[in-house]
């Protein structure tokens, strides 16, 4: 109905109708009204008619005024519509069309493992992960927690502590064939379990070739097999002196059964150099009964500070820490995380979440050489434990 439409209608007082004659001289009736019906009650009610359109038109200019903004600063215009659109561009932009018709592929997700330090109970969130969140899901703390990127967290309650974080897909992505929720088993790291003794006495003889298997240790060879490099001098310490000639190598627990160990030994003295120069000297290390390949090996050079390394899987890892290499030694591995603590006291841990780099051998023994002929070493109080149940 236009404004004069509306002005000329008349209401019939036969039946109360509103009738209206359009352009076309049609008769048009606009039903039955109650109450008077005026010129100047139409005229009202035509201005309000007018004046929302006007609101309505100035809301929708508004709205495309700001989809215009947003379209110039994507660069292009979106269209989604189950439709092709009828333009290649609009506007002087691009026209980029989303089919509604078309089923969505979400985008497959590989979230890597958490780094766990098992010396310290706690764990690190991967960062720079896309699309996927990593909950807390059981044990040690935190259930039902979301994690954030990047942070560290100690886990409580009693050991062990098995704990489980669970990747979930954000909307858009899904996970990979073969992603499993990461769980992770923290042991006491201060619960140790003694499989040899302290000192080096109650051998047979100066040489240690021969001692008797430690029934404690669990293993299937002798505790003590090695060559006369090695000796046991008045102190009851293990001695490789200075300008014998080969490679001294000693064998302790072979055969050895357990997963998670910790090294201890006091290095008395050590002069000389290493085969490779810094990169090798007193070796002591986890290894297959055959000589290789090697779990872990800790190398302490003959230059002091800088000079001893971490092997492991074929990747060696500076100690930069370590200020001395004279005093107490501790080497423990649980799990996946190696910790090495030199004399100063100062933890250095090494994950090796790569499991490869771990390689798992069937039979193995601690060793204990040294690489040339020029380097003399004294040991003492050499210890191998169990860690964890």
């Amino acid at each position: 109905m236009t404004e004069n439409e509306f002005l000329s209608a008349t209401v019939d007082a036969a039946d109360g109708h509103l009738r209206f004659t359009r352009d076309n001289g049609q008769v048009v009736d606009a039903g039955k009204v109650s109450g008077d019906v005026t010129p100047e009650a139409l005229a009202a009610a035509t201005a309000a008619e007018t004046a929302a359109q006007q609101a309505g038109a100035a809301r929708d200019q508004a709205q495309q005024i700001a989809l215009g903004n947003a379209y110039a600063a994507l660069g292009a215009v979106f269209k989604v519509q189950a439709t092709p659109p009828a333009a290649a561009t609009e506007n002087g932009l691009p026209v980029l069309w989303i089919d509604t018709t078309e089923q969505l592929v979400p985008t497959p997700a590989l979230p890597p493992s958490p780094s766990w330090n098992d010396t310290l109970s706690r764990f690190t969130v991967p960062t720079g992960v896309i699309g996927v969140d990593y909950v807390w899901t059981s044990g040690g703390g935190g259930v039902g927690a979301t994690l954030t990127p990047g942070a560290t967290l100690s886990t409580t309650g009693t050991y062990p502590r098995t704990v489980t974080i669970t990747p979930v897909a954000k909307p858009g992505y899904v996970l990979a064939s073969g992603v499993r929720p990461f769980v992770h088993d923290f042991y006491d790291p201060n619960v140790l379990t003694v499989l040899t003794s302290d000192g080096f006495s109650g051998g047979a003889s100066s040489s240690i070739i021969g001692r008797s298997l430690d029934l404690a240790l669990g293993g299937s060879a002798a505790s003590w097999s090695g060559d006369d490099l090695w000796q046991i001098n008045a102190s009851a310490q293990l001695e490789k002196k200075a300008g014998l000639a080969g490679i001294g190598r000693i064998v302790l627990a072979g055969g050895l059964i357990a997963s998670n160990y910790r090294v201890e030994f006091d290095v008395v003295s050590i002069s000389g150099e290493g085969q490779f120069g810094t990169a090798a000297g007193l070796v002591v290390g986890i290894r297959n009964q055959s000589g290789s390949p090697y779990q872990f090996e800790l190398s302490i050079g003959g230059r002091g500070a800088g000079s001893s390394r971490l092997f492991c899987g074929g990747v060696e890892t500076t100690l930069s820490n370590q200020t001395s290499n004279v005093g107490h030694w501790v080497l423990q591995k649980v799990g996946t995380t190696i910790t090495i603590t030199g004399p100063n006291g100062t933890p250095q841990v090494v994950d090796k979440s790569d499991a490869s780099l771990i390689p798992g051998v069937s039979s193995k023994e601690l060793w204990v050489r040294v690489t040339q002929t020029a380097m003399g070493v004294t040991v003492d109080n050499l210890k191998l434990t169990k860690v964890g149940a």
